[in-house]
């Protein structure tokens, strides 16, 4: 069983051991966020539009998804939400897997990074 912060860590429980532990896999720290506001970072809010997490079970490894987005913000609010209206000037995804699942952030490597800048999109689409 496990409980997810997609900010923080993973906690981990074999309910099914004789005598169930709980530990917990920390997740990579989104440092360029943390670097905003002078340092002071910035509030993260919900995770759920920006990062992810799979057990993939015939690789028998975590795999984690990151999204670092630079954006601005524009005068006024969604119409239907009533949310802040931004604009995303570009982005960074980046994938990790981790196979140990231990405390360590050592576990973490990563795979794959895409940034929206590699994109080329042929003038003829556009």
């Amino acid at each position: 069983m496990g409980w997810v912060d997609l900010w923080r860590e993973i906690l981990f429980c074999n309910v099914l051991d004789k005598k169930p532990s709980i530990w917990g896999v920390p997740l990579p720290v989104p440092l360029n966020e943390l670097s905003y506001n002078d340092g002071m970072g910035l509030e993260f809010g919900s995770p759920l539009q920006r990062r992810g997490i799979a057990f993939i079970r015939e690789e028998n490894c975590l795999k984690f998804v990151h999204l670092e987005s630079v954006d601005r913000r524009l005068p006024g609010y969604d119409k239907e939400t009533g949310n802040p209206l931004f604009q995303t000037d570009k982005w960074v995804l980046t994938t990790f897997r981790n196979r140990k699942m231990t405390g360590s952030f050592d576990d973490w490597h990563e795979e794959f990074k895409v940034e929206s800048s590699d994109i080329k999109i042929s003038p003829a689409i556009s």
